[in-house]
């Protein structure tokens, strides 16, 4: 039902019958397919449900296959955990939508997601499943303000998932959002992709920041080019990732005026003359480091 959402068009939920389903999972298996995904909003919507398929698949688990599907984040119980547990590293790959840990926010748009739990399952798919983990965050939502955004990405950085999407809103024709825009200020491009431009709590120069922050996040971290190196630049008590970000990637603007077309090498020269200057990551911590990365690449 979230409001940004088509898919909140629907209201009702089908399931499938598994006599139908599994037969279909066969023969697919059969002809040799190994990455299967699936399109459910919420694969673990029923958990006893979702148990039973991913059994399926590790019963017929062969070399070099793959499960990518989204899961409700709150709703991860012992049953689907232990399940989850017994599949080799890398198999399973889980979107995991968070979008806001403020609980307001997530009311106001009709996600019924309790941000306390929404944590916790993600902090333990990170640590303890082999589990490729894909997370995500809109930033713009109606009333959330900088200081709530960079609240939440600060708590979902140190988790560590192997991506974390950093969107901005987005205004899709026939959602509940369009109801939403006049009661709570929200001003959209009105060009593909519809991306909001401005809000009472984000004026329209932080939102182009954001949009920068969030190409440079794609290039420094989503890449998995920096993996070692960039999480130093938070590294420490009180240290905020969101705040540390943000001022690497104003400055690799002002560096280059673009955030495309920018070669490795190029990047990790930026980075070390950035951590080691304005960042204040010493250079005898970061060479070590920033050269693993290089050459993982």
């Amino acid at each position: 039902r979230c409001a940004y959402c088509l898919s909140s068009m629907e209201i009702k939920l089908r399931l499938f019958d598994p006599a139908r389903l599994y037969p279909e999972f066969e023969r697919l298996i059969d002809r040799g397919v190994k990455l299967f995904k699936f399109l459910d909003r919420s694969f673990n919507a029923h958990p006893r449900r979702a148990v039973e398929i991913l059994t399926f698949f590790l019963e017929r688990l062969r070399p070099g296959m793959c499960l990518h599907m989204e899961l409700q984040p709150d709703r991860i119980p012992e049953l689907l955990r232990e399940c989850i547990l017994k599949f080799p590293p890398g198999v399973l790959q889980f979107e995991v939508g968070v979008q806001s840990c403020n609980a307001e926010v997530l009311e106001r748009i009709q996600r019924r997601q309790d941000p306390e739990k929404t944590a916790e399952n993600l902090a333990w798919l990170c640590a303890e499943s082999g589990a490729v983990v894909h997370a995500d965050l809109i930033f713009g939502l109606p009333g959330e303000s900088m200081e709530s955004m960079a609240a939440g990405f600060d708590r979902l950085v140190p988790l560590a998932p192997d991506r974390l999407e950093v969107n901005p809103l987005k205004l899709l024709r026939g959602t509940p959002l369009e109801k939403l825009v006049d009661a709570h200020g929200l001003v959209f491009d009105p060009e593909p992709p519809y991306c909001l431009l401005e809000s009472p709590q984000v004026s329209r120069e932080q939102m182009e920041r954001l949009q920068r922050f969030d190409r440079f996040w794609e290039i420094f971290y989503n890449s998995g080019h920096f993996t070692r190196s960039l999480p130093l630049l938070w590294e420490g008590e009180g240290r905020s990732p969101f705040a540390c970000f943000t001022s690497l990637a104003e400055w690799m603007y002002q560096r280059h005026g673009r955030a495309h077309g920018l070669h490795l090498r190029d990047l990790v020269e930026d980075f070390f003359a950035f951590a080691t200057g304005p960042g204040g990551v010493s250079a005898e911590q970061l060479a070590p480091k920033l050269a693993e990365d290089y050459q993982a690449d």
